[in-house]
């Protein structure tokens, strides 16, 4: 529901919520699809709100995709994925 109330394709939470002594700890993800060719998501830590990172992925075709990320200290990459089908 908060999914459909935020306007949001999803709502994810992931790692350990109840022991966030591991290395990367529990994180969330919030999910939105603008078109659809076009994704963005933001994740970032439960425990340390100030470890993010923002990804964009564009699909050009239906086999490749642009995908480009960010984190919060400003490191930044593009990667172009083929995908097939067997």
């Amino acid at each position: 529901k908060l999914e459909r109330i935020l306007n949001l394709q999803s709502i994810t939470v992931s790692g350990n919520v109840f022991n966030s002594s591991t290395a990367s700890g529990p994180q969330i993800t919030l999910t939105k699809r603008f078109t659809n060719r076009l994704t963005v998501s933001y994740t970032s830590m439960i425990e340390n709100v100030y470890r993010q990172k923002i990804a964009a992925i564009l699909r050009l075709f239906p086999f490749l995709f642009v995908i480009g990320e960010t984190d919060e200290f400003g490191n930044a990459n593009i990667n172009l994925n083929f995908r097939t089908n067997r």
